[in-house]
């Protein structure tokens, strides 16, 4: 991976990162955050509708609360977000384009403007294909071409990443996953090893002697 690791570090922002959400979300926030984008104006018209009802109707089951935003990399404070130790925060200010995979919204650019909610993400709550266009469509859109995606072998996230037809955009696209080696303590371990790579990646230090503050290692996972 070292080599993706050194292009990943001159390429700024023409790859795009995706990472998960986080169960734990920060309090507060504003009534309004204007001029903060939404990945919903990425996308044409048909698939921002499509989007915009899939998240209406799992706002109800979601519990979702929206009197209050936060940009989404601010709501998300789980273990991946905090260990990243501000370089995320720095990517997203430098115009780094971002995108979060959401139990509540789906899909969300790091800036946008997001609500508190309580729903594991999970594939079943969107429409089949739905945000696999999405992310085409916003790949296409950003025009980067290399996407790099941080998430736990198993889990949806990395599930819905693997769905998506990159040959169709024409950009490499490759999976980077904490590996415990049989190890417990994954919910923990897994999402702060991400942000620990996601951090070393910014930073142009992901190699493929990487490992975490505890030890844990990943692997890549290239997909067609």
């Amino acid at each position: 991976m070292e080599q993706h690791a050194t292009e990943i570090a001159s390429r700024g922002p023409s790859t795009l990162f995706v990472i998960p959400c986080s169960g734990d979300k920060a309090e507060g926030g504003a009534s309004s955050l204007g001029g903060k984008g939404s990945l919903v104006d990425l996308l044409p018209n048909d698939l921002a509708r499509r989007l915009g009802e899939a998240r209406h109707h799992l706002a109800a089951r979601c519990g979702l609360d929206e009197s209050r935003l936060l940009p989404a990399w601010q709501r998300y404070v789980g273990n991946l977000y905090v260990a990243t130790e501000g370089a995320l925060g720095h990517a997203v200010r430098s115009q780094h384009p971002v995108v979060i995979i959401s139990g509540g919204y789906g899909l969300v650019v790091a800036e946008e403007p997001i609500g508190k909610y309580n729903r594991v993400f999970s594939l079943a709550d969107w429409p089949p294909g739905l945000l696999e266009a999405c992310l085409v469509t916003v790949t296409r859109r950003l025009g980067v071409d290399r996407v790099l995606a941080f998430c736990a072998r198993t889990s949806d996230y990395a599930k819905l990443v693997r769905r998506v037809k990159w040959h169709q955009v024409g950009v490499e696209a490759v999976l980077v996953l904490p590996d415990l080696r049989g190890a417990g303590g994954a919910q923990v371990l897994v999402p702060r090893a991400s942000g620990e790579a996601l951090k070393a990646a910014l930073e142009g230090s992901l190699t493929t002697t990487w490992h975490s503050a505890d030890g844990t290692e990943v692997r890549t996972e290239r997909l067609p």
